[in-house]
């Protein structure tokens, strides 16, 4: 089991965005709800930090046109236009 600080921190975007690399190799976390489903993206930021990047359909839809057929490493921007349910659209983009 963890430790409270080895748990990555939820990746907070602002609406300027964020850029961070994904690696499509690793595992996605998936939470299941009542109503919708919630994806668990391990990413790392400019900084170096694992980080966690959470989202619904939209955000997987997204970063799966993002990424495409690449094997290794992604770096990508990610913005978050409108905040809960439904009126959420994510703008990701390959850099």
């Amino acid at each position: 089991m963890p430790k409270i600080g080895e748990i990555p921190m939820d990746v907070d975007v602002p609406s300027t965005g964020v850029e961070l690399t994904f690696d499509p190799s690793v595992d996605v976390g998936i939470i299941v709800g009542d109503t919708y489903t919630t994806y668990a993206f391990p990413v790392v930021l400019n900084d170096g930090k694992a980080s966690v990047l959470k989202g619904g359909k939209k955000l997987l839809s997204a970063i799966q046109a993002a990424v495409g057929g690449s094997n290794g490493p992604v770096k990508m921007r990610v913005r978050c236009v409108g905040r809960g349910g439904l009126n959420v659209a994510w703008n990701v983009e390959r850099l």
